[in-house]
Order: structure tokens, then C-alpha cells, then sequence
């Protein structure tokens, strides 16, 4: 499964503090409030492009096992139906198979490859298909029906999470237009009273409002970031 580096927010944040301190007269405790406000920007970024990841991967499964299910079906093999669902699978999915079938081959005991893939992939989705081919590799049975039915949870747990994403982003979309609205309403203000709004910004008491402002819009980020991140 990818990185999701997450030491990146970590560099973001000092970077961005340093840049707004070295480029602007600010105080120093405002610019690290503003870097903090890019970290948790950058980390939830980080969040929703391993999401997508994880979402094109458990959507290329799905589409795997089914063709699976119809070479079986047909009289093919397990090692068959991997073959195929191999070919027809895109990245990231494809390199996990082709890996899979290639160390099968080489002699390896089924059972410990589909432990490895699992612990390297660590997804519900695939922990069940791992499952299913540990369990017939095992015991036989007939792996076709079985797989179907695996097939059609991956998808019910596919749609229930694009619904709750989509949900999610709604919430999301509506604090991040909250804050534009408060910036927008902050640049309004510096065009029209520039003198006034200076020397608020460089008091000690605007100073500190404004810090206080910037730390508050980042701990809002990171808590709603947090409560709509639910697990299906």
C-alpha cells in the first residue's frame, strides 16, 4: 500500500512559520499559529488522497472477484482466476496479484502469502477476500459461490463509504467556506480602513486576538476533520 509519509505536516508546518516570519513584520507566535493551521491543512490533505487510494483499490478488488467468480465458474482454477483477475486489474491491485501468484508458483505456502499481503495491505475488504482463499486453500469447497458473495459485501461496503464520504465532504465544504468568508471579510476590512486594521494587527491585544483566531480555525479543522472520519 502507498505511504502516506506522515512526518510531511511536520516539515509543512515550521516551513511555512519560517516563511511568513522571514517575508512579513509578524509577530513570531502568530506566524507559528499559522503554521500550525498548514500542518493540519497538509495532514488532512494527506488524508484524503490515501482515501482515494483506498477507495480506487477496494473498487479494482471488487471488479477482480467477480471475474474470478466467472472463471471458476467456467472451469478455470484458483490459479487461474488469479491470473486473469491479474491482467484485467489496474495499479495498485495488479502488483499485489502478480506478486501473489508469482511467489505461489515459486513454491511458497498459500497461506503465508495471503498473511503477508494482508498485513501489508491492511484493509477489511481484503482481509476478507485473504480469508476466503486462505479457508478453501485449507479445507476446498466450492470457492466460486463463496467469492460471489464476498464480491457483493465488498461492493455494499464500497457504496455505504462513497455515501458517508460524500457526506463528510458536505460538512467539510462548509467550514472551509465559513473561513473564507471570515478572511474575505478581514481583506475587506484592511482595503477599506488599512490604517486602523494595522494598528490593530500590531497591537499587543490584536495581536493576540488574531493568534488566538488562527489557533482556533486550526483546532476546528482538526476536530471536524476528526468527526466526520468514520469507519464502515
Amino acid at each position: 500500500m502507498e505511504r502516506q509519509h506522515p512526518l510531511i505536516p511536520w516539515v509543512v508546518g515550521p516551513l511555512v512559520a519560517g516563511i511568513v516570519v522571514m517575508t512579513n513584520d509578524i509577530v513570531p507566535w502568530i506566524a507559528v499559529a499559522i503554521g500550525g493551521v498548514a500542518a493540519v491543512s497538509t495532514s488532512i490533505l494527506i488524508q484524503f488522497i490515501a482515501a482515494q487510494r483506498v477507495a480506487r483499490l477496494e473498487s479494482q478488488l471488487a471488479d477482480s472477484v467477480d471475474l474470478m467468480v466467472s472463471t471458476l465458474r467456467a472451469g478455470g482454477g484458483l490459479t487461474d482466476a488469479l491470473s486473469s483477475a491479474a491482467q484485467e486489474a489496474g495499479r495498485p491491485l495488479r502488483g499485489y496479484l502478480h506478486e501473489l501468484i508469482e511467489r505461489i508458483r515459486l513454491g511458497e505456502r498459500p497461506e503465508s502469502v495471503l498473511t503477508s499481503l494482508e498485513e501489508r495491505v491492511p484493509l477489511e475488504s481484503l482481509r476478507l477476500f485473504t480469508f476466503t482463499l486462505g479457508a478453501h486453500w485449507q479445507g476446498g469447497g466450492s470457492l466460486a459461490t463463496t467469492l460471489s458473495n464476498v464480491g457483493r459485501t465488498i461492493r455494499d461496503r464500497f457504496e455505504v463509504a462513497r455515501r458517508v464520504r460524500g457526506q463528510a465532504v458536505e460538512t467539510e465544504v462548509s467550514v472551509v467556506g465559513v473561513m473564507v468568508v471570515t478572511y474575505s471579510l478581514a481583506l475587506l476590512m484592511w482595503n477599506n480602513y488599512p490604517d486602523r486594521v494595522e494598528l490593530f494587527a500590531t497591537s499587543e491585544l490584536g495581536s493576540m486576538f488574531i493568534g488566538f483566531t488562527i489557533v482556533m480555525q486550526g483546532f476546528g479543522i482538526f476536530w471536524i476533520s476528526r468527526v466526520t472520519r468514520i469507519e464502515v
